[in-house]
């Protein structure tokens, strides 16, 4: 595939079958985010979580849909892998940081996409931290870390079809 047919294929998923990712996948997909571009190549000021424990992400998913009070939402679509992304505050604050975020992501989420597996970019995760902190130190994200935003994957169930026109949803301008 290659890079815009991976970025017109790419889409939130909506449904996932109850099969764990390979492990190459998963180790390729970080690799995806550690190759992001990152502000000052700070690299260190950045942490990523990886959750395949089933019950540990029932847990957060229960603690997500509480923190938005809709105890029947599924905010993980029974994907069996999450991958939380954290940032240490700098110089600037959480700004750098949050743009940092969103780059591994987008590598992570585009990646997963290049493998045939669906994803989808989270930030619900993010309620469910602030209404237990504990979580934070038992998922051992490092001190002085805070999770910024998250991605789930897996294998959709409806599996990954080509999108239409990349530009179909979005304005553009061109000044020349």
């Amino acid at each position: 595939m290659d890079t815009f047919k991976t970025i017109a294929t790419r889409k939130s998923t909506r449904g996932f079958r109850d099969t764990q990712i390979d492990e190459n996948d998963l180790i390729k997909i970080l690799a995806a985010g550690g190759s992001a571009p990152i502000a000052m190549g700070a690299y260190e000021t950045m942490h990523i979580t990886v959750v395949q424990n089933k019950e540990r992400l029932e847990k957060i998913s229960a603690l997500v849909a509480a923190s938005f009070n809709r105890p029947n939402m599924q905010p993980f679509y029974d994907a069996p892998t999450l991958i939380i992304i954290a940032g240490k505050k700098g110089a600037h604050g959480m700004a750098v940081e949050e743009l940092n975020a969103g780059c591994i992501a987008e590598n992570m989420l585009l990646a997963a996409t290049e493998l045939g597996l669906g994803s989808v970019f989270v930030l619900g995760t993010i309620a469910a931290f602030k209404t237990d902190p504990l979580l934070i130190r038992s998922l051992n994200i490092p001190e002085g870390y805070t999770p910024i935003c998250s991605i789930i994957v897996g294998y959709a169930k409806e599996g990954i079809k080509k999108q239409n026109d990349m530009f179909n949803k979005i304005n553009y301008s061109v000044i020349k």
